[in-house]
């Protein structure tokens, strides 16, 4: 246990070099209660061992939240992750995971593409029957 200390930051790697989880990192929180003198304040600051790309810093956002997911991925989502990861390993994984994004999103935005231009001809149409009655 960490005795608490004003102005100690307790700072640890989640992973070993080979990038995989370090058993030893698993860790929690104690609940505050009056005997362990609350209260209790915590600032997290994530550093990633690649950088974040930007499918993921920026699309993904967007996404889950054009999806109404908010800013929860879904489980189908984590699923396709995992599977991208398992497949092809810690650094290909994210890079497929990505290209799955792109792709999926390069999908919907031509649906939406086709969808609009359907309801632009459809209307332009009504327009010149409109005139011509």
């Amino acid at each position: 246990m960490v005795k608490p200390k004003k102005g100690m930051a307790v700072v640890w790697h989640n992973t070993g070099d080979d990038g995989l989880v370090d058993p030893k990192s698993v860790h929690g929180l104690l609940k505050v209660t009056k005997s362990n003198m609350g209260p209790m304040y915590v600032a997290k600051k994530y550093i990633y061992a690649q950088p974040m790309s930007a499918v993921r810093r920026n699309l993904l956002p967007v996404l889950l939240v054009t999806h109404g997911y908010g800013t929860i991925a879904p489980e189908w989502l984590r699923r396709l992750s995992r599977k991208c990861l398992d497949f092809a390993g810690s650094e290909r994984g994210y890079t497929m995971f990505d290209y799955v994004l792109l792709a999926y999103t390069y999908f919907l935005g031509s649906i939406v593409w086709v969808l609009v231009s359907v309801m632009r001809k459809r209307g332009k149409e009504e327009r010149e029957r409109e005139k011509n009655d």
